[in-house]
């Protein structure tokens, strides 16, 4: 009998073949997952199977005890992908319209106004490069986008060739299938940034055409694909939500200074002592608000509801099957960093086997989920909380809003080591002549675990070598029986990935 986890796997694997079925299909994706760029490609999938119309998502426990908004009863979580552990399971997380405050307060999401456009546009060419002079901004940001895309994605193309069997790209030769992916990857990220911004892609001339997207017919081709286009889209995003977040603040703390120095003026200048009585001179003795007080007839000191969080309802049986896994295998970050430029792109190792193109993989992503069932929804007397504190969210800025939030999703500071270190390292081979060459023909037959563990400790067997990281820094890659630890010099920060893991990442 099939388990939940199962059924979430097959349900991840329908919706990636599912969403490359046409153009139309491959924007409907985009247009949602938009919203979820902080997400990995994989958890994206599983969001977008099951509520398409999500917009910000978290586990109940940073709902409840962050952001003081209630889970409304009746709500459904939506099944994740766990695989930080040794064995997979399930992890649920809810869309913000499934919660709410006793005072409906919103919870809101940046967004693109006229106004920040110039500063937005200044900061990403900064940041990305200079582009062509235009006064069209969605001109202009379609531009910063491509050359984002076109920067980064060699490091997803060149694995392309050896993942194509079984697909639509059967018999194409090598540079057509590069051409095909970079184009529809360029195009997504393009999409994706716009919709984001709120600029209705669908409606631009000329329009996305995504002709090669059919192309993309299974869970492996399908998954590269996303993993890209999630990936760079989320480089520029990023870059949009700082310029936003910051543009806002300074909005706030030039209200703030304005309302100090009408405050100092004054105090700074008496009342001329010819004006009547009557023109409204007093000045009350005390500044600011007064200090906040409970509701009427509510207590001054309540606790949360206890508010109880999703049961697994996972086999605790070894899954069957293998299912591709997300770049953030390790919880830790798994996109491009913001900062690299094609120059720096040209020193990474060489992937391809024709030597034609340099950069580290990026190995897809994948997971997907069947809608959640009535086991997996609140319990009726459990699922909202009654404090008072709810009223208080407003007290939390917009950005630390959003930047707690992102403490679920964003696992960039989890570690020093990011997944682009680890790809680096895994596509160098173990390091001995040949070694690439062996890894790859070993995993060509479809080993398992146990097999596979057995031959990564003999084939790396017992060394080590210096190590540049993606963020410049020195340090060291051991390899032993346990596994390959990662060390940075000058600190004490060290990662080690069992042969488990290093096994679970190259399979992909």
């Amino acid at each position: 009998m099939a388990t939940k986890l199962d059924t979430i796997k097959a349900l991840s694997d329908a919706t990636m073949q599912r969403i490359t079925r046409s153009r139309k299909d491959w924007m409907d994706y985009l247009d949602a997952t938009a919203w979820l760029y902080k997400y990995p490609f994989y958890d994206q999938i599983l969001i977008y199977a099951q509520r398409p119309d999500a917009r910000a998502c978290a586990p109940i426990e940073l709902w409840n005890s962050v952001f003081k908004r209630w889970v409304k009863r009746g709500s459904k979580g939506i099944a994740l992908i766990d695989d930080s552990g040794d064995r997979l399971k399930l992890r649920y997380v809810f869309d913000v319209s499934d919660t709410s405050t006793r005072s409906d307060i919103p919870f809101k999401l940046w967004s693109v106004e006229p106004e920040h456009q110039s500063q937005i546009l200044e900061e990403l060419t900064n940041r990305f490069g200079a582009i062509d002079s235009s006064d069209n901004f969605v001109e202009q940001l379609r531009e910063v986008a491509l050359n984002v895309a076109m920067d980064n994605v060699g490091d997803y193309a060149d694995v392309m060739p050896f993942i194509v069997d079984g697909s639509g790209r059967v018999g194409m030769d090598h540079s057509e299938i590069l051409d095909r992916f970079i184009i529809t990857v360029a195009e997504g990220v393009i999409y994706t940034v716009l919709a984001r911004a709120g600029l209705n892609p669908r409606a631009l001339h000329p329009p996305f055409t995504f002709e090669s997207i059919a192309y993309f017919d299974t869970p492996l081709v399908a998954s590269q694909l996303g993993c890209a286009t999630r990936d760079i889209s989320e480089m520029v995003l990023r870059q949009i939500e700082r310029s936003v977040r910051a543009i806002k603040q300074q909005t706030r703390d030039n209200i703030a200074n304005s309302s100090q120095e009408r405050e100092n003026d004054v105090e700074s200048h008496p009342i001329q002592p010819e004006r009547s009585e009557t023109d409204g001179t007093d000045l009350s003795t005390e500044r600011g608000l007064p200090a906040p007080e409970p509701d009427a007839g509510e207590p001054a000191d309540r606790t949360a509801g206890h508010v109880r969080a999703d049961a697994q309802g996972v086999s605790q049986d070894e899954p069957q099957g293998a299912i591709q896994r997300p770049i953030t295998l390790w919880e830790i970050d798994g996109t491009p960093d913001d900062n690299r430029s094609a120059s720096a792109r040209a020193n990474q190792r060489d992937v391809a086997t024709d030597g034609s193109r340099r950069g580290p993989e990026r190995a897809d992503e994948s997971g997907e989920s069947t809608p959640v069932d009535a086991a997996d929804e609140l319990p009726p007397d459990d699922g909202r909380g009654d404090d008072v504190a709810g009223d208080t969210v407003h007290l939390i800025s917009e950005a630390e809003q959003l930047n707690l939030l992102e403490t679920e999703v964003d696992r960039e500071t989890a570690s020093f080591l990011l997944q682009q270190d680890i790809d680096v390292e895994l596509l160098r081979g173990s390091g001995f002549e040949h070694g690439k060459n062996r890894i790859l023909a070993f995993y060509q037959t479809n080993p398992d675990a146990k097999t596979a563990i057995a031959f990564l400790k003999d084939e790396y067997g017992i060394g080590g070598h210096s190590f540049t990281y993606q963020d410049g820094s020195s340090g060291f890659v051991d390899h032993d029986g346990k596994g390959l630890s990662f060390r940075q010099w000058g600190t004490e920060r060290q990662k080690t990935l069992s042969w488990s893991q290093v096994h679970r990442r190259i399979a992909e």
